[in-house]
């Protein structure tokens, strides 16, 4: 299980990153010249894209009958 989470992320870091670059309008022929949209996105990759799967996280981790107080109420 811990290599397929961590082989997993890696897959899809790749792919948020390969998005939100295209989505920004980056080209790595334009070298520094990066069209202002292009910091943009790189702080929504690297702020709003991890608070998100964070959160999708936490709303998992609630969501998991594994806790002792679900436990204990089920029937």
């Amino acid at each position: 299980m811990n290599g397929f989470v961590a082989r997993g992320s890696v897959v899809l870091q790749a792919i948020v990153a390969a998005w939100v670059l295209n989505a920004s309008g980056f080209d790595a022929s334009l070298g520094d010249a990066q069209p202002d949209a292009v910091d943009g996105g790189i702080r929504i990759m690297l702020a709003v894209v991890p608070m998100a799967f964070t959160a999708l996280a936490w709303v998992c981790f609630f969501l998991h009958p594994i806790r002792v107080r679900d436990l204990v109420a089920a029937p």
